[in-house]
C-alpha cells in the first residue's frame, strides 16, 4: 500500500511537472506571438508614416512645380504687358510726328509756290 502510495504521488509529481513544462511551453509561445504581432503592428506604423511622408513629399513637389508654372506664366505675361506698352508708346510717337509734320506742311504750304502737274503729251 505505502509502496503505490509513492508510486502514485511520483505520477502525479511527473504529471504537475509535465503540466507546469506544457504550461511553461504555452507561455512562451503567447510571449513569442505577441512579440511577432507587436513587430508586424510597428513595420506597418513604419511603412505607413514612410507612405504619407512620400506623400506629403509628392503634393510637396506638386505644389512647387504649380508654384513655377504660375511665376513663369506671370513673367511671361509681364513681358507681353510691357512688349505692348512699348508699341503702343511707339506708335503714339509715330502718330505725334506725323500730326506735327503735318502741321508745319500746312503752316508752310501757303509759301511754297504752287506746282503745276506734269503736262501730259
Amino acid at each position: 500500500a505505502e509502496r503505490e502510495r509513492q508510486i502514485d504521488a511520483a505520477q502525479r509529481r511527473k504529471a504537475d511537472q509535465q503540466r507546469k513544462q506544457e504550461l511553461e511551453f504555452m507561455k512562451k509561445m503567447a510571449e513569442q506571438e505577441d512579440r511577432k504581432r507587436q513587430l508586424m503592428i510597428l513595420e506597418e506604423k513604419k511603412k505607413a508614416e514612410k507612405e504619407e511622408k512620400m506623400r506629403q513629399e509628392r503634393q510637396r513637389a506638386r505644389e512647387r512645380v504649380q508654384r513655377k508654372r504660375e511665376e513663369d506664366q506671370r513673367k511671361r505675361d509681364e513681358q507681353q504687358l510691357a512688349i505692348e506698352a512699348d508699341r503702343d508708346k511707339f506708335l503714339y510717337q509715330q502718330t505725334q510726328a506725323i500730326r506735327e509734320r503735318q502741321r508745319r506742311y500746312a503752316e508752310l504750304k501757303p509759301v511754297l509756290p504752287r506746282q503745276r502737274p506734269p503736262e501730259r503729251p
